[in-house]
């Protein structure tokens, strides 16, 4: 167990400006593009990842099913997680099994967005086109 905290500490140690350099910029970006998603802003639709920070707020609220409606692959994305923390500090055998739930998570991503878009895109939000995006801005200066 030791080892776990002392192998947490160097790795903070490490990684602390790097991880707050990274919370300030997404920060800096929600407040700056208008959205602290890049994808929207870039392409002006939503990503596969769309609702994972409203569900992850609901979840600290206590809203489940707010959670779940937002983004049902919030829980075994946090299980992946979980499992990969677990892996680094505890045990290496999770490791298989991390990856393995982060692959289901990223299929499972993809899977309930192109539901999402089929059915939802582009009449209710988040699932909406957002016309102030960078490719529409090049696009209409090009013609």
């Amino acid at each position: 167990m030791k080892r776990g905290f002392d192998l947490l500490k160097s790795d903070l140690k490490a990684w602390w400006k790097g991880l707050l350099l990274g919370l300030a910029l997404w920060a800096a970006a929600s407040v700056l593009l208008g959205t602290p998603c890049w994808f929207r802003w870039v392409f002006g639709i939503p990503c596969p990842f769309c609702g994972m920070t409203r569900a992850a707020y609901k979840l600290v609220c206590f809203d489940f099913a707010g959670a779940w409606a937002f983004q049902p692959m919030l829980f075994p994305t946090l299980l992946s997680i979980l499992l990969l923390i677990l892996s680094r500090y505890k045990s290496k055998k999770l490791f298989l099994a991390a990856v393995t739930v982060a692959v289901v998570c990223f299929c499972g991503c993809v899977v309930f967005y192109a539901w999402k878009m089929a059915t939802v895109f582009p009449h209710a939000a988040p699932y909406a086109y957002d016309e102030h995006n960078l490719v529409h801005f090049l696009w209409e200066k090009s013609h």
